[in-house]
């Protein structure tokens, strides 16, 4: 399986692969955390704890680097078809020991360019599989077991990696009133497993007296906030044809009544039909509708995919059409990496991909500030302030007539300034009215939308002191 994914994905991973402009956010969550800034509190952003956790170690380790991102993205997604294969086999999933899941996992994590990069989906997911796997041992048995509470555990600790996640704590309490018997402690230790690992991030928080910014800028941020679409509903709906189509054909197949199957393989069936339900549900619930938020449904296509292969009895006819889902995804795939022209007028690459830094030639390795969602001149700086996240910032910066909220943004220049400003809304006008003090210490640069920072205080300042 890892040979077969290589050859997938090594062709764009070395002619590279364009940095993401969520990719490049993650990297900039990571970094701050690094530099000693608190997340929710002193970085203003809905990525989830855990992952943002793991953004911090990997530019501790190795700094911001979109290559590091997509070999673990790669490592990871090889772990979860191993694991995924042999949950199939240890739980008897179908009707013989096959290769078939962990190859079809493979192909189907190589659907879009965005697969290829360390997303929060992609690891939480991982938890996911490990919930699926404790979903099916609790089915094949039915008994009063510690499956309920691994259950709710794995999921709450997918939900620290991607909030929609939670959704599927919804999923297994269904699965478990429908498909087992009714038993109250079964539901409690679900809800339990499911608190646990949140209870716990919320309690380091409160310590950190951070409880009010982890609701506002990660929970209520991720459910109340505006979803940003990075391609047309066409668009969408080509990149998700191969998982249509072979759910499709799947299901036709497997529901039409010439198959034979155990009571047990029939509710691992219901199961994962209600994982399709649950995993089209949680799309209506994300900031940044991405293809790779796709990854959510590849459990339960390569589920069905492979109940659908086994079932031809031409092997011949199986393989003819794994070749054309094959194709197809590739096809998907790096026709997505080189913008060929059936998907430039369907997916925003403006928006999806870090455009050319239009400021490069002028300011690098300076602390900015942008004021708005394109965030390319972050590729060679660093961010100031906690507003990295636009939508999140807008709470202070549409409100310049509340004057608590200019306060607290006076006080958030004061403690980490920033050399450049960079106006994408044309708020700074003002911004500096309101607060004079700021406008004092920055200088518009020409006609342009940028401002400079003045005054001794400025590192440009001081670097023109040393040369001189």
């Amino acid at each position: 399986m890892l040979a077969f994914l290589l050859v997938l994905r090594l062709p764009a991973l070395l002619n590279g692969v364009p940095v993401l402009s969520p990719e490049l956010k993650w990297m900039l969550v990571g970094e701050r955390m690094d530099q000693g800034f608190m997340l929710y509190t002193s970085i203003w952003d809905n990525t989830a704890p855990l992952s943002a956790c793991v953004y911090w170690l990997i530019d501790l380790v190795f700094g911001r680097s979109p290559g590091v991102y997509q070999v673990i993205a790669l490592l990871l997604v090889m772990g979860q078809a191993a694991y995924f294969n042999a949950s199939a086999q240890r739980r008897q999933l179908f009707s013989e020991k096959t290769s078939v899941p962990g190859l079809l996992y493979v192909v189907c994590m190589s659907l879009f360019f965005d697969f290829f990069t360390l997303s929060p989906v992609l690891m939480g997911t991982f938890f996911l599989l490990f919930a699926m796997d404790s979903a099916f041992a609790h089915l094949s048995r039915d008994t009063d077991t510690d499956e309920a509470f691994a259950i709710g555990f794995y999921i709450g600790v997918a939900t620290l990696f991607y909030l929609p996640l939670a959704w599927f704590a919804g999923l297994m309490f269904v699965a478990l009133l429908l498909l087992s018997a009714v038993r109250f402690r079964k539901f409690f230790l679900l809800l339990f497993g499911f608190g646990f690992p949140t209870g716990i991030a919320w309690l380091l928080f409160y310590l950190m007296n951070g409880q009010r910014a982890l609701y506002f800028n990660w929970i209520n941020a991720t459910f109340s906030l505006g979803t940003q679409y990075y391609a047309t509903l066409g668009g969408y709906i080509l990149i998700l044809l191969p998982f249509a189509a072979l759910l499709v054909v799947a299901g036709w197949r497997l529901f039409s009544g010439e198959a034979r199957f155990i009571n047990y393989q029939i509710r691992c069936q219901q199961l994962m039909v209600l994982w399709v339900l649950v995993s089209a549900w949680t799309l209506f619930f994300v900031n940044d509708l991405t293809p790779s938020q796709f990854i959510v449904l590849v459990p339960s296509v390569v589920f069905f995919g492979t109940h659908y292969f086994l079932l031809l009895r031409q092997r011949w006819l199986a393989e003819v059409i794994f070749v054309v889902f094959l194709g197809l995804v590739l096809m998907i795939s790096y026709g997505g990496v080189y913008q060929a022209p059936l998907f430039q007028p369907l997916v925003h690459y403006q928006s999806l991909v870090v455009g050319e830094n239009p400021v490069k030639d002028n300011f690098q390795g300076e602390k900015v500030l942008i004021l708005g969602d394109e965030i390319a001149e972050y590729q060679h700086n660093t961010p100031a302030t906690p507003y990295l996240n636009w939508t999140l910032a807008r709470r202070h910066f549409d409100d310049l007539d509340n004057f608590v909220s200019v306060t607290r943004l006076y006080e958030n220049f004061r403690q980490d300034p920033p050399e450049v400003i960079i106006d994408k809304r044309g708020i700074v006008p003002k911004l500096f009215d309101r607060i004079p003090a700021l406008g004092n210490a920055y200088r518009q640069q020409g006609n342009t939308n940028v401002y400079v920072r003045q005054g001794p205080g400025s590192s440009r300042q001081a670097a023109a002191g040393n040369k001189k």
